[in-house]
């Protein structure tokens, strides 16, 4: 409560983020907290034994990035050699 009266006398100052950051709280809706061993409790693609995909981020929050990864076929290559 102090914090809002005190960001209502002073406008200028920002509001934290989140108050508190629960290690116990899965922000990401992924079924893992960070206490769980969720690595990016932003991004609900990254959690424990998560498929590893080539994407430059550590999805199975193994602390390597990229290991073992999976390259997805997004269908965007086309063939534009005109033959």
């Amino acid at each position: 409560m102090s914090v809002l009266l005190l960001l209502a006398c002073f406008p200028e100052l920002e509001a934290p983020d989140t108050l508190v950051d629960n290690p116990y709280r899965d922000y990401d809706g992924d079924g893992y907290s960070t206490i769980d061993g969720d690595c990016d409790d932003d991004d609900p693609a990254s959690w424990p034994g998560a498929p590893e995909i080539c994407d430059g981020k550590d999805r199975d929050c193994s602390g390597t990035v990229d290991d073992d990864c999976i390259t997805l076929d997004t269908g965007d290559s086309a063939d534009t050699s005109g033959s």
